[in-house]
């Protein structure tokens, strides 16, 4: 008759901050998909929006066929891009907008009625409607192009978080690794975050200077720019939950005592033999 055995049994229990971590990181991941591509960061007197990769000018043509309608191309963009906002925010142009002129991380708008040459063809033409049509050009200017790439490098580091959040949550084996997965996906959407205020700092400054030296006075934030903030503010949320969550006492340990028959009747009769000698 063997002894009875005792069976260790382990139950893991994930902590609620590492699965707000990874929804926060997704949420952040789908604010910059939505900004970074759009071209409403800054506008100015609706003539002129500016993204981060063009800038945008608004013209009129008589052609019903060949204008961009901005608004069912914003629609389109939304309903295709709702899940994924960093994406749309890195490739949109309207980050920030002044009179005229619409800019982004990688183009510049310009509506074609500021352009002397085009706004003599227009009002030449005689069927004239009022569609806005913006005339967009890549930028080649060294801090658009840094600031759009401080954007995919905060995209990047999302996507990697992400991984490593996935990893440290089916991770069972051993909690040290576990806590080393969370601890390397903190750090990873830190340098996102860090990335993401860079530009949010540096854009407008730099396109502030910019139109300054064009003359123009006037400009706005675009909602590119705030679907950025939006990024940040979760990428930063998913960050400090991480951090906050750095206990290692997320293992349960439950210890069951299995008998067989023999071994309950072996036990019985000698505490019925203790009875005996007792008496």
């Amino acid at each position: 008759m063997g002894a009875p055995t005792a069976k260790l049994e382990t139950i893991v229990i994930t902590s609620p901050f590492k699965v707000l971590a990874l929804f926060f990181n997704i949420l952040s991941m789908l604010c910059l998909i939505i900004a970074t591509p759009s071209t409403f960061w800054f506008y100015s007197d609706q003539t002129v929006r500016y993204g981060l990769w063009q800038e945008c000018i608004v013209t009129h043509d008589s052609d019903k066929k060949n204008l961009l309608d901005d608004k069912a191309i914003n629609a389109f963009v939304f309903a295709l891009i709702t899940c994924f906002l960093l994406l749309v925010c890195l490739f949109t142009d309207n980050w920030l907008t002044a009179t005229d002129i619409k800019q982004g991380l990688w183009r510049n708008c310009t509506l074609a009625s500021s352009i002397p040459s085009l706004a003599y063809s227009i009002q030449a033409n005689k069927n004239i409607n009022h569609n806005d049509f913006y005339i967009c050009a890549p930028l080649n200017i060294l801090w658009v192009q840094l600031c759009g790439s401080f954007i995919v490098v905060s995209f990047c580091c999302t996507i990697i978080g992400l991984v490593l959040i996935i990893m440290g949550l089916k991770h069972k084996k051993r909690q040290e690794r576990k806590m080393k997965f969370y601890g390397a996906a903190a750090f990873v959407f830190f340098v996102g975050v860090i990335c993401i205020l860079t530009t949010l700092i540096m854009f407008p400054l730099m396109f502030i200077k910019e139109l300054h030296e064009r003359g123009r006075d006037k400009w706005y934030f675009g909602w590119s720019y705030g679907v950025a903030w939006g990024a940040v503010f979760f990428l930063a949320d998913a960050v400090i939950l991480l951090l906050c969550d750095r206990k290692k006492e997320e293992l349960f340990y439950k210890e069951s005592l299995y008998l067989n028959n023999d071994e309950e009747d072996i036990i019985d009769r000698q505490e019925a033999k203790i009875k005996t000698l007792k008496r």
